[in-house]
């Protein structure tokens, strides 16, 4: 554990689903979290769930490959160097 957290923060995918909280199988359990629901048999040990949106930029592949530069430049260059 960190200096100064008495506790860790996961981020999970959401997928509504109805779960049954009540129940120990490994599917359900999932399906609880996933839900933004806390298992029973997780009662004791989280504390606390939220459901948050989380906007991301999405980037396409042309974007992709104009702003991330390779350490071993082009493909042609590369052929090239190999001769």
């Amino acid at each position: 554990m960190e200096d100064g957290k008495d506790g860790y923060e996961l981020n999970i995918s959401y997928e509504e689903a109805e779960a049954d909280i009540h129940s120990i199988k490994p599917d359900e359990l999932r399906k609880s979290l996933h839900a933004g629901l806390i298992p029973e048999a997780y009662a004791d040990v989280i504390s606390d769930i939220r459901v948050e949106e989380v906007r991301r930029k999405v980037r396409d592949e042309e974007e992709k490959s104009e702003n991330v530069k390779s350490i071993y430049g082009t493909p042609e260059g590369m052929m090239e160097r190999a001769k």
